[in-house]
């Protein structure tokens, strides 16, 4: 399943196993394989988040408005919705 594997990456990420170019291109991919499944709404939200990670490693400290944790938080929290939003739970993003 395409959201197991987003999951997985994410995973690899936070443990320092992916680097944040990787990471990106290997959640593009998958988010291209889910195709018309995800409603554009979280698509759209997926990639500024990406963009951002992308961004955030040029910056550090007080320099930069997001760090990655939290980029990589955010996107958990991505996944959270997304996956209520497939089971139907109340709530759902």
């Amino acid at each position: 399943m395409s959201i197991a594997r987003l999951r997985s990456t994410l995973d690899d990420f936070e443990a320092e196993r992916l680097d944040v170019d990787r990471f990106c291109l290997e959640w593009r991919r998958t988010l291209l394989d889910l195709g018309g499944s995800l409603p554009a709404d979280l698509a759209e939200t997926a990639e500024a988040l990406l963009m951002r990670m992308e961004s955030a490693r040029w910056f550090s400290g007080e320099a930069c408005g997001f760090s990655g944790k939290d980029l990589a938080l955010a996107l958990r929290r991505w996944l959270a919705a997304v996956e209520a939003a497939s089971s139907g739970q109340p709530g759902a993003a």
